[in-house]
């Protein structure tokens, strides 16, 4: 535990865990049984953009998970980090997060992910998050006829 510990810390270092407050976002990450949608504890969840990763506590909770934004700019609104999302659970199929929005500066409660019992074909669940209603209106003024 504690060598699993010094990895991550020396990830978080090596991966911008120097860099400043404003330039990183962050995410707690809450995992449910998606069938009864009670906390799930002990799932694994990692980010992807840094190889961070937490357990979930009794509540399905993870501790908070940082992403330098140079490793998550999005284009089109540099305000707001992507983030992808791995969860590993035993008696859960694999299940990735993707287009997960992250502020830049601040450490979002969120997102909840729902996981499920594996399927016969034993393929990972796959799916997205939408972006957040702000971001999406900006979007379409920015096109509006």
């Amino acid at each position: 535990m504690a060598k699993r510990m010094i990895l991550a810390l020396l990830a978080a270092l090596l991966l911008g865990g120097c860099a400043p407050a404003e330039q990183r976002g962050a995410l707690i990450v809450t995992v449910q049984d998606g069938p009864n949608g009670s906390p799930v504890a002990g799932a694994q969840v990692v980010l992807a953009q840094t190889g961070q990763s937490s357990r979930t506590d009794s509540q399905g909770r993870t501790e908070a998970l940082y992403l330098p934004f140079s490793a998550a700019q999005n284009a089109s609104d540099p305000s707001w980090g992507e983030a992808t999302l791995l969860i590993y659970c035993e008696g859960y199929a694999d299940t990735v997060l993707l287009n997960v929005q992250t502020p830049s500066g601040q450490i979002r409660n969120g997102p909840v992910v729902l996981i499920f019992p594996p399927s016969a074909s034993g393929e990972p669940f796959v799916v997205y998050e939408s972006p957040p209603s702000a971001w999406t209106h900006r979007l379409l003024d920015a096109f509006r006829p």
